[in-house]
């Protein structure tokens, strides 16, 4: 698969590497007409001490962020790691960003903020065992805005209802699996069906015996559609038409026809299918007919992938995923239909600092000084238990990767962020309330960061949808903030994000933001910026 090399592209598009060539905007002085009657602007919020550039500090402990990641004994005096996986969202529908940590005990871990962007621990609902799956979601099964905790512990997926207040209901299952029990790392939730409400994609890592856990072997992926909030099992699913191993999938409309794809992330390929890209072609017989053309695409990677974020980085508008791997990010970058491999052309490439084996998790785009062009944060940690003590792996900084309109350039020691022990999930919210992004990044027996950026007196965007029923947050939305796209998106691997969309804007005065719903609705407006706009879909008003 060649690499995209920037040379290739065109001026304009090469300078839409990170950020999209300049759009003409209106006279500065011009003030943007009204937004319509389902858009409201919340109020402008202004750096009072702007810096220059990004400056980050870890603050965790001074804001209560102090959850549990011990890891466990296993049968064999081995450690076992525990998966705390981590979801920043709002879960109490107060305006603010509350975190929930999976945990080694038989519950998660749940943070609510006070507003201002410090934490208490607040008790949530227990499973029947222990430990917590890392299979972990809040999402809004009940169209009231207050999302359920949903989890899969091998053999059920199980849901406590939300009550408001941070409170939940008792763990009820609404669907169980028959034959064997499979182990799953993580939950993707979109509407695959058209339906309106939210289905499962579930990444099948491996089957194990009940009676004999470490007996297994790889599996299928499965599609649980969503009915009036139980599910239903639609189908296994064959990358490559084999069995296969993996830690994650995510939904996405690849092609913008309205229809959610599914990009389903292989690991350990030498043992199992590469990756796997579904096109969904709509509905046949009553079921999404989804067909795995990633050989055709350019898509069917052989790597061990562990976390996925989406942009267009290429200024195509269509959206480019990258998906770390065991050594450098791994990118596929869209040209026309296909995808080339280009993340060594963008500069996504491993940190200088390490000198031998390196493994990515998660990774996001998220710009931290709002100047345009968005940083990559990536955690990074051995491929599994087995590797803790290996010398090949000795060394797992975190990465951070600085956007400018040159690519990307590593500079995690230098801003404080190659922490050096295990994480798995990087979850960037704006937890404080001030329009710059925060990263929670989170892993086992390691302590919880949080970074937080100086606010700079760059301009932004945060875009917060409210949808239809079934989908009252909007997944599976494409946002255009000028010519930058982004994507609503909820858990995806380890993490999972507030569902508010944050676009930097540099010296932007006002942005054309363009909503993409799922069922093909359009909402469009021109709008001030250093705020944050809610969106309602037109069948909300």
């Amino acid at each position: 698969m060649r690499p995209l090399r920037l040379r290739r592209l065109p001026s304009c598009l090469a300078l839409l590497v990170l950020t999209g060539c300049e759009a003409p905007t209106p006279e500065p002085d011009a003030p943007p007409p009204p937004p319509p009657e389902a858009w409201d602007l919340g109020p402008e919020r202004i750096c009072d001490a702007p810096v220059d550039g990004i400056q980050l500090t870890e603050q965790a402990f001074l804001r209560g962020v102090t959850p549990d990641t011990a890891n466990d004994d296993g049968p064999f005096g081995e450690e076992r790691w525990v998966v705390t996986t981590v979801a920043a969202a709002d879960a109490d529908d107060d305006g603010d960003v509350d975190l929930i940590f999976g945990s080694g005990s038989d519950r998660p871990q749940v943070y609510g903020n006070d507003g201002e962007g410090f934490f208490s621990a607040v008790e949530a609902p227990a499973l029947a065992s222990a430990p917590f799956p890392p299979a972990l979601a809040l999402v809004d099964l009940t169209d009231d805005r207050l999302p359920e905790l949903a989890v899969f512990d091998g053999e059920a997926l199980r849901v406590a209802t939300n009550q408001g207040d941070l409170r939940w209901g008792p763990f009820e299952d609404v669907w169980t699996a028959t034959g064997p029990a499979v182990t799953a790392a993580s939950l993707a939730f979109g509407d695959v069906d058209g339906d309106g409400d939210l289905d499962l994609w579930l990444p099948g890592m491996h089957t194990f015996d009940r009676e004999n856990p470490m007996d297994g072997g790889p599996s299928a992926d499965r599609l649980l559609l969503n009915h009036g909030g139980s599910f239903e099992l639609a189908g296994e699913y064959l990358r490559s038409g084999e069995l296969g191993l993996s830690f994650l999938a995510g939904f996405t409309d690849r092609d913008g026809d309205g229809d959610q794809d599914i990009l389903a992330i292989s690991d350990q390929p030498s043992d199992s299918s590469p990756t796997g890209f579904w096109r969904n072609d709509g509905l046949v017989d009553g079921l999404p007919a989804l067909v795995d053309d990633g050989p055709d695409v350019g898509a069917n990677l052989d790597i061990s992938g562990m976390g996925l974020a989406s942009a267009d980085l290429n200024g195509d508008d269509r959206l480019d995923y990258c998906i770390t791997d065991s050594g450098p990010v791994v990118c596929l970058l869209s040209e026309g239909d296909v995808y080339v491999e280009g993340a060594a052309s963008l500069g996504l490439t491993e940190p200088e600092v390490v000198e031998r084996g390196w493994v990515g998790w998660g990774i996001q785009f998220v710009d931290l000084d709002a100047d345009g062009h968005p940083e990559v944060p990536v955690g990074a940690a051995p491929p599994d238990e087995s590797n803790i003590y290996d010398d090949l792996f000795a060394q797992q900084p975190n990465a951070l990767f600085v956007g400018s309109p040159d690519g990307f350039e590593e500079r995690g020691a230098e801003l404080g962020y190659d922490h050096d022990d295990f994480y798995f999930g990087v979850a960037a919210a704006d937890l404080t309330g001030d329009g710059f992004p925060d990263l929670v990044t989170v892993g086992p027996g390691s302590n919880t960061l949080v970074h937080v950026p100086d606010c700079t007196g760059g301009a932004w965007v945060e875009v917060e949808l409210v949808g239809p029923s079934g989908n009252p947050r909007g997944w599976g939305a494409q946002v255009r903030v000028d010519d930058h796209v982004r994507e609503v998106v909820g858990p995806r691997g380890f993490a999972q994000g507030s569902g508010v969309v944050h676009v930097g804007l540099g010296t932007a005065d006002q942005a054309n933001v363009r909503i993409d719903w799922p069922d093909g609705a359009t909402s469009e407006s021109v709008v001030p910026v250093r705020r944050r706009v809610t969106v309602r879909h037109p069948e909300v008003l």
